[in-house]
């Protein structure tokens, strides 16, 4: 497994940023095979290449495992991929974190 880390340039992608202090918007995993797993809008999906759910010109950095996966950890990590593939994204969850970035703005001054 390859970790793609994309650099989106929507509005939306530059609040994510915002909120996680990072230079990237969203993460996938990308297989041996080349299919990307990844939580978007509609749940978490597979595709068959890195930039067919994102614009045109966005960056995306790829990164491996400082140690390499065994076989036997591939084969696991894609498997939990896969069993993720049918379910839906969790909003709650992912508004429900923007007050703690306000509150580590508050307590930093």
């Amino acid at each position: 497994m390859i970790f793609a880390c994309y650099r989106g340039r929507t509005a939306v992608s530059g609040l994510i940023r915002w909120f996680t202090r990072s230079e990237y918007s969203h993460v996938a995993l990308v297989d041996v095979r080349g299919r990307v797993f990844e939580a978007v809008e509609q749940g978490f999906v597979i595709s068959d290449g890195l930039n067919q759910r994102h614009p045109i010109g966005t960056v995306v950095d790829l990164f491996t495992y400082r140690l390499a996966l065994s076989d036997a950890e591939e084969v696991l990590a894609q498997a939990a991929c896969e069993q993720m593939a049918t379910q839906r994204y969790d909003f709650a969850s992912v508004f429900a974190g923007f007050p703690l970035r306000l509150n580590r703005d508050s307590d930093a001054k």
